[in-house]
């Protein structure tokens, strides 16, 4: 995406008044729930006859136009006792979209 800020935009009524918020996905109310996203604390481990059971179930990359991402579950400085890991995302290189 790409912004001008010295682009003016499309004229707007000065009749417009009031204010319109969609409340999508709780977001009126601090966001999305972190209980509803699958595997929020990169805890799940490999179970014996499951496939793709692991620290990263759930997640994928997303690497268009020649990026490169490398991601790995660490837990050596986390930032509280509770959800000890954490995701570490690595950019080895730029494309046109890249992260998780």
């Amino acid at each position: 995406m790409s912004i001008d800020l010295n682009q003016t935009g499309v004229p707007m009524s000065q009749d417009l008044i009031g204010a319109f918020f969609e409340d999508i996905n709780y977001g009126a109310d601090g966001g999305l729930y972190a209980e509803l996203v699958q595997n929020r604390s990169f805890e799940y481990y490999a179970v014996t006859g499951y496939t793709n059971q692991g620290p990263l179930t759930a997640w994928t990359t997303v690497q268009e136009g020649g990026a490169q991402v490398t991601l790995a579950v660490e837990n050596q400085a986390p930032l509280n006792s509770s959800n000890t890991n954490y995701l570490k995302v690595a950019i080895n290189q730029t494309g046109t979209a890249t992260g998780v």
